[in-house]
């Protein structure tokens, strides 16, 4: 069974960067000059965090491959849903190349919705892709006639 989670460095780094938002926030709370630029500053920086932190909790998904099905649990908002091989559509995989490595996502676009994978964000990458590699539909060629 294949089991696919955010990796720790990816949320403790969004974790860590909204932390940072909300620190010079209020580091701008607390200084005595209180002028406009201070008070958008504040705002912004707030609403920055937020966003972040809303962004974490909404993408946060576990995804487990079994039988031929892959069910994507999002724990935050009380959801699963369940994809299935048979129903797959097209599978896509972008590659980019950085400075130092390679970043990869994977697209599945099902007849019920897309799911989005990325190799930097999620553990089991690999494994998930060879999976869906193998076991994806074949599809038939029409004939013209």
């Amino acid at each position: 069974m294949i089991q696919c989670k955010p990796k720790g460095k990816a949320i403790v780094s969004l974790g860590l960067f909204a932390v940072i938002c909300y620190a010079a926030s209020l580091f701008l709370v607390s200084l005595n000059s209180k002028n406009t630029l201070v008070y958008v500053g504040i705002a912004a920086l707030t609403l920055l965090g937020l966003i972040i932190n809303i962004r974490m909790f909404l993408t946060y998904k576990v995804i487990t491959v079994d039988k031929k099905k892959l069910f994507v649990k999002q724990p935050y908002i009380f959801r699963t849903k369940i994809y299935e091989m048979a129903k797959l559509i097209s599978l896509n995989e972008e590659k980019v190349k950085t400075f130092n490595d390679e970043y990869k996502e994977l697209h599945l676009k099902f007849e019920n919705g897309n799911l989005k994978i990325s190799k930097q964000e999620y553990t089991d990458y690999e494994q998930l892709k060879s999976y869906v590699d193998k076991n994806k539909p074949k599809h038939k060629k029409k004939k013209n006639n």
